[in-house]
């Protein structure tokens, strides 16, 4: 599995399985859709404030499945809380951390109603309540 991670600053080669890793944890650990501060993320998933904001960002991005991640409102202290709503297929499969791929188990496999087609998957899951 190759991550699409890019920037300046970046080097597959350097930062590809480090970053992959960390956006697999983050992955996993949102998918409760619990609500969760940075600092609770980043404690549970070991990774650094800064770079949860980050890969809460790339989760958004279509190669790495175009998820909604939603911000509930700012509280006094300023903290704001994070939650992931999955991408679903018109078929209710979830669209896997990477684009055009299938989460199933531990393991990713190619999906059928992304594979080689660059098409986004549909959001069918997606209620806004006020």
């Amino acid at each position: 599995m190759t991550a699409e991670f890019s920037g300046a600053d970046f080097d597959q080669a350097l930062d590809g399985e480090r970053l992959l890793t960390q956006i697999s944890r983050i992955w996993s650990f949102m998918q409760s859709g619990n609500a969760s501060t940075l600092k609770e993320i980043a404690a549970a998933t070991n990774a650094p404030a800064s770079s949860v904001s980050a890969q809460l960002r790339n989760l958004r991005k279509p190669e790495f499945g175009g998820h909604t991640i939603l911000r509930d409102g700012m509280y006094a202290s300023g903290i704001h809380s994070y939650w992931l709503v999955p991408a679903r297929h018109a078929d209710g499969s979830l669209v896997g951390l990477l684009n055009g791929k299938r989460s199933t188990g531990d393991r990713t496999d190619r999906c059928k109603h992304c594979s080689g087609s660059g098409r986004q998957a549909e959001r069918t899951d997606l209620q806004v309540q006020s």
